[in-house]
């Protein structure tokens, strides 16, 4: 009778310990913004994790916006290291992009694509749904339902909140879950312009040219698969466009302007010693014809123009309401160093890891999440102050532009650094006295952030 007994028990442990496994519960998660940031978050979700179940809403169209193309990604080592963890995503990636020195340059739509249409191929049990057009109207933290502007509504186990630095999801952390907010705006206005294919005497394809103007500064850079984009910043005294220009024929004029190629400071004095003996050494080729796009020419003039954000929370997560934040949500930056992507990518992997570390324990992976992600992304926040030193008054050059050299002559270069595959906590410990500084002028710089409306993502 025991050894009966015996044998039953045994019968009913393999019974219910082999059909344990299909009853097991999948992981729900919402992604709020189908960014590069949330996008690489469903990419890693799905790979690690054979149950999960992704709801991901973009407000924008599925083709993006009209200026997100306008202006690029560069997309250097410390990106490629984060795509290459997606098989067969940083090839498709290589394809649609630029290459310049030391990286490629990408728009912010065709990266999305990539990401996306990558995201399709993979997903063959259709276990993630990206809706477009769609935004968040509410958020139910106690009951974690998440309903839509259709009026579709969602159940999750995991809220993320991927939808940019005027984060609708971000903003409901800091005013009801207590996340303390440091936020500010640089200086500064921007636009960008694509620009067509030009001659070669004007633009080559992979050339990266700076833009100098008595209205404005900037860069111009290469497109895929041809033309170029320029980055155009100017002082905030003027909130529309840069001064004096209100049309396209100003702004055609400036630019043109702004891309003649410049004599150098040897050019210059030379002629002026040389001009009282009849002899000019300076060379004089005329003005380079530049071409335009009236379509494009008429949505700059006519765009808004945006700051670059210095953003730093406490913390990327609210345990009980099971939120997390990435991305530009959870930290915005300058763009100088180029690393807005790079540190989404970081954010967005870490999280992931977190939450396969914990075994689905959500709780214990935000609590993990937040005290490896935060340091980070603050590193590379102030890290990105540089040009408030380097750029500002005489003074902030003295004290800051010597602190670069020497860097460099230990090889560690700052904009070579951030490529390195070194955290960025040990690059901002290398650049301590130089953060210092630069900390100390973005302060008298900066402008306060003030919330008059945040629309929903």
């Amino acid at each position: 009778m025991q050894y009966i007994i015996v044998i039953l028990l045994f019968q009913s442990i393999l019974i219910y310990g082999m059909s344990t496994p299909t009853n097991v519960k999948p992981l729900k998660v919402c992604i709020v913004g189908a960014g590069p940031a949330g996008l690489y978050l469903a990419h890693l979700l799905l790979k690690q994790d054979e149950n999960v179940k992704i709801d991901v809403f973009e407000k924008a169209p599925r083709n993006g916006t009209p200026d997100g193309n306008a202006f690029g990604f560069g997309v250097g080592s410390r990106h490629e290291r984060f795509l290459q963890e997606i098989p067969g995503l940083w090839h498709r990636i290589e394809a649609q992009s630029a290459p310049v020195t030391r990286l490629r340059i990408i728009g912010r739509n065709d990266l999305c694509q990539e990401m996306l249409a990558k995201l399709e191929e993979v997903d063959i049990k259709k276990r993630c749904c990206v809706s477009y057009e769609t935004s968040c109207e509410s958020i139910d933290t106690d009951q974690r339902v998440v309903t839509t502007t259709n009026g579709k509504k969602i159940n999750y186990d995991l809220l993320v909140g991927s939808d940019g630095v005027n984060s609708t999801v971000r903003k409901l952390l800091v005013e009801t879950k207590g996340l303390t907010e440091e936020r500010y705006l640089r200086n500064q206005f921007w636009k960008s312009l694509k620009l067509p294919k030009q001659a070669p005497n004007v633009l080559s394809p992979r050339d990266f040219k700076r833009l100098t103007h008595t209205s404005f500064k900037g860069a111009v850079f290469p497109r895929f698969p041809e033309g170029h984009a320029a980055l155009i910043f100017w002082n905030d005294s003027c909130p529309q466009n840069p001064k004096g220009i209100e049309t396209t024929d100003d702004l055609t004029r400036a630019m043109t302007q702004a891309i003649q190629p410049k004599a150098s400071k040897w050019e210059i004095a030379a002629n002026l010693l040389f001009s009282g003996f009849g002899q000019n050494k300076a060379s004089n080729t005329g003005e380079i014809r530049v071409e335009f796009d009236d379509d494009e020419c008429k949505r700059f003039v006519e765009s808004k123009t945006r700051r670059e954000n210095y953003i730093k929370l406490d913390r990327y997560h609210d345990t009980a309401s099971r939120i997390a934040l990435v991305g530009d949500a959870a930290h915005g930056m300058y763009s100088l160093l180029g690393q807005g992507a790079a540190c989404g990518f970081l954010t967005a992997s870490l999280l992931a890891k977190s939450i396969q570390k914990a075994g689905g324990d959500i709780p214990t992976a935000l609590e993990n999440y937040s005290s490896v992600a935060v340091p980070e992304a603050h590193a590379i926040a102030d890290l990105n102050l540089l040009p408030h030193a380097i750029f500002g008054s005489l003074v902030a050059k003295l004290l800051s532009v010597p602190l670069l050299l020497m860097n460099a002559l230990r090889g560690k270069l700052l904009l070579k650094r951030v490529d390195d595959d070194v955290t960025y906590q040990q690059i901002y410990r290398e650049n301590s006295l130089l953060v210092m500084v630069c900390r100390y002028f973005w302060k008298k710089d900066r402008v306060p952030f003030f919330d008059t409306k945040t629309k929903l993502a």
